[in-house]
């Protein structure tokens, strides 16, 4: 290595290496905006020295690898967090659309027309002859069957819709996990030909990153260059070889809700995500809300059924129902037929007397009456659902804007360790080019020495 064609071979083998890193940060600058990019980074190493009758000489420098600016601690925390905020950011925008459709306290809520239908059998107690009063109670049982039937069907309606959301996000899911174990495929095979698989990596990273928003995924690496992919306990990626999240039926109160089962078939184990999110509005919020409302309403019925069959119309005849008696669900609320075809089927009186008004006192006292479990009113229970609906609300916003905070953070701290930053490219490439001009001058002095050689024996 120490004769000129030597210092030739080093002077080239350094142009090739700086040519390359000139090379990768030009590639890094090209994907300064592009999501989901890493840094790389091409690590020069000492080429091999040989051995010379004075001692170990160099023979100059080469490309070791090319390698990726990456922390693995900080990923983890990165996807912790989203996946958090995902999991309060579903549960926020369904609870504040519930809110909004109870509009309680408000002109058109529940409250409101159920407060006008106990006023309508007060004013009716206190005229118990008058049509237009009894007119009044009938109007205002109707509007109070069609605000629960609005807000029934809107929760069914609901709760489907975000079924229906959750499915999707379990197939994007699925189909994101094949996706990971072809790339796992493909990066043990460029990994074995010895090649680099740094973008490859970055396609797999951003997919980890979905996949622990949307069902709070954890990755593992294996020596091999492979993720291993979890929930809970069960592997849905091992290698090359995925394995979806099963989807089935559930069937439960006249709704075909999904229920998610892992590979071995256990419901997953899920940790706070977009999934669970979904899954906690529809199951703890929105079908417990639905549950209490029919029983509300299922107490309504019966309450003043039982009341207003002890009367009498104005008739003189026993009266019957005022709400159709089998339908006792917030969907189905309805008065009865007799009440709808004829006004004087309304029973006022306990008696077959003008002038009785006991009967819609009776049922005007359903207003405060401890009905419901035999501790609240129905006004009571309606109101201590409304606050339960707006106590999980407020909270979940809370947390989304907490969480926000805190991802936003780690999103910086790993754009600092992975991004792109052009003026740290900038003075590494006109280090690098210093570097490329010296060699070109080395070449240069030797070839002028070569020519004082050949100049010599001329």
């Amino acid at each position: 290595m120490s004769t000129l064609n030597g210092i030739l071979e080093l002077s080239k083998r350094s142009l090739m290496a700086h040519q390359l890193v000139a090379n990768v940060i030009g590639n890094n600058v090209a994907n300064v905006n592009t999501p989901g990019y890493s840094r790389q980074v091409a690590n020069l190493v000492p080429s091999p020295s040989v051995q010379t009758a004075w001692g170990p000489m160099g023979t100059g420098v080469e490309v070791g690898d090319v390698s990726r600016y990456r922390d693995a601690f900080l990923d983890l925390q990165y996807r912790q967090s989203v996946s958090k905020q995902a999991h309060w950011e579903a549960l926020s925008r369904s609870l504040s659309e519930v809110e909004a459709m109870f509009n309680d306290p408000g002109e058109s809520g529940l409250q409101a027309a159920l407060d006008e239908f106990w006023n309508a059998w007060s004013d009716l107690a206190n005229d118990p002859e008058n049509t237009t009063a009894r007119a009044v109670v009938r109007e205002k049982g109707m509007a109070l069957a069609a605000t629960f039937r609005r807000i029934g069907n809107y929760l069914r309606e609901h709760i489907q819709a975000v079924d229906s959301e959750a499915r999707k996000l379990v197939a994007d899911a699925n189909a994101a996990l094949r996706e990971v174990a072809d790339l796992n495929s493909k990066i043990q095979f460029v990994r074995a030909q010895g090649g680099s698989a740094n973008e490859l990596m970055d396609q797999r990273d951003r997919l980890l990153d979905q996949l622990s928003e949307w069902i709070g995924a954890r990755a593992l690496v294996s020596t091999d260059g492979s993720v291993r992919v979890l929930v809970g306990t069960e592997v849905l990626v091992e290698a090359a070889e995925a394995r979806p999240i099963q989807i089935h039926d559930l069937g439960e109160q006249e709704m075909a809700l999904a229920q998610f089962l892992g590979p071995s078939g256990a419901p997953l184990g899920l940790v706070e995500c977009k999934l669970s999110g979904l899954l906690e509005v529809r199951d703890a919020a929105l079908r417990s809300y639905l549950a209490e409302l029919d029983e509300i309403v299922g107490t309504l019925v019966r309450e003043v059924n039982l009341r207003h069959r002890q009367g009498y119309t104005l008739k003189g005849e026993r009266a019957g129902d005022f709400f159709e008696s089998t339908a006792l669900s917030a969907t189905q609320i309805r008065l009865a037929d007799g009440i709808l075809e004829d006004l004087t089927n309304i029973a006022a009186s306990s008696e077959d007397t003008l002038g009785d008004n006991q009967v819609a006192l009776s049922i005007a006292s359903l207003r405060s009456a401890k009905v419901m479990r035999g501790s609240d009113s129905l006004l009571e229970a309606y109101s201590s659902l409304i606050g339960r609906l707006g106590s999980l609300s407020a909270q979940a916003e809370d947390s989304v804007r907490n969480q926000e905070v805190i991802t936003q953070t780690l999103e910086n701290q790993r754009a600092r360790v992975q991004g792109v930053s052009l003026d740290e490219e900038m003075v590494e490439l006109i280090k690098f080019q210093h570097a490329y001009r010296a060699s070109a001058q080395v070449a240069r002095v030797v070839d002028e020495m070569m020519q004082a050689v050949l100049a010599m024996v001329r």
